[in-house]
C-alpha cells in the first residue's frame, strides 16, 4: 500500500526538529562550559563515548590505535526499512552510499534510500530517506569495512543477491562493500564516473577543454556509452570508441577508462 508522506515525512520532521533544538541548547551549554574550560581532544572523545551510552542514535564509538575515532549513528527503524525496501532484486530501492566531503575536519558516509510506501503528492514519487550514518577521518578499506561489516551483521536474516547497492568511484569503498555484501550488485553512480572522466581527461592528462568535451560527450552524453541497454550494443560502441576516440588518446587517459569506466560498466550491464 502505498499513502502519501506528507504526515510521516511531518512527524519525522518534528522529531528531527526537537533532535536540533535539543542539540542547540546543548550547544549554548556547552559554549558556556567552554568559557570556563576548554575541551582538549581526550574530553571530546570521552563526552562522544558517554553518548554511545546514553543516546539510542548514537550506536557504537571505534578507537584504535593512531586512528581518529569512528562514530556509526542509526535507529533500529532504519535498519527495518533496508529490510522492507532494499531487498529485492526486481522492485527494490538501490541502496546507495555516498561520502560527504566539507565537513568540518570528518567526513559523513551516508545510506540512502527511496522510501516506496510514501509518495510525494505533488510529482508521486518515493522520497529518499537518509539511513545509517558513518563519521569517520580515515577513507581506507580498513575504515569502510568496520563500517559496512557491522551493519551486514544486522541482515544475516537476508539475501544479498537480492541487493543493489549504489557507489561512487572510490576505491576503497568499491572494495569494502565487494567483501562485506557477497553476493549484491554494486551500481556505480554516473554523476561521480562523469566527474572523474573529467577530472582525469582535463586536469591529470592536460586535454583542452574542447577535445574534454568531445571525450567525455562520446562517453556519456545521449548517444554515448552510457546510453547502452544491453551488453550487445554496448561492446559494439566501445569497440567503435576504441577504434576512434581511444586511440588518439594519450597512455594515462586510455589506462583510465579500461580500468575503471570499461571494467565498472561491464558490471553493471
Amino acid at each position: 500500500m502505498t499513502v502519501s508522506c506528507q504526515w510521516t515525512v511531518t512527524t519525522r520532521q518534528e522529531t528531527c526538529s526537537r533532535f536540533v533544538r535539543r542539540s542547540a541548547i546543548n550547544g549554548r551549554r556547552c559554549a558556556v562550559s567552554q568559557t570556563l574550560h576548554r575541551l582538549n581532544f581526550t574530553d571530546e572523545i570521552l563526552q562522544v563515548m558517554a553518548m554511545a551510552q546514553s543516546d539510542i542514535f548514537v550506536r557504537e564509538v571505534r578507537i584504535s590505535g593512531n586512528r581518529v575515532l569512528c562514530i556509526m549513528v542509526y535507529h533500529d527503524s532504519q535498519l527495518r526499512d533496508i529490510k522492507s525496501f532494499c531487498f529485492d532484486a526486481r522492485r527494490g530501492s538501490v541502496l546507495s552510499f555516498d561520502k560527504k566531503f566539507n565537513l568540518g575536519s570528518m567526513y559523513v558516509t551516508v545510506r540512502t534510500y527511496r522510501h516506496q510506501a510514501l509518495n510525494r503528492p505533488t510529482t508521486g514519487s518515493s522520497p529518499n530517506f537518509f539511513e545509517p550514518m558513518f563519521i569517520h577521518r580515515q577513507s581506507d578499506t580498513d575504515t569502510y569495512s568496520y563500517f559496512l561489516g557491522s551493519i551486514t551483521s544486522k541482515f544475516q536474516d537476508m539475501d544479498f543477491q537480492q541487493l543493489h547497492l549504489g557507489l561512487d568511484d572510490e576505491f576503497a569503498t568499491r572494495k569494502s562493500l565487494a567483501f562485506c555484501f557477497r553476493g549484491a550488485a554494486l551500481l556505480d553512480c554516473t554523476q561521480h564516473l562523469q566527474r572523474n572522466t573529467e577530472h582525469s581527461a582535463r586536469d591529470s592528462v592536460g586535454l583542452s577543454s574542447s577535445q574534454s568535451h568531445h571525450f567525455v560527450h562520446a562517453i556519456f552524453g545521449d548517444a554515448g556509452l552510457t546510453s547502452c541497454s544491453d551488453v550487445a550494443s554496448f561492446d559494439s560502441a566501445v569497440d567503435r570508441f576504441r577504434s576512434s576516440l581511444l586511440a588518439d588518446a594519450p597512455d594515462q587517459l586510455r589506462e583510465y577508462f579500461n580500468n575503471r569506466y570499461y571494467i565498472h560498466s561491464v558490471q553493471q550491464i
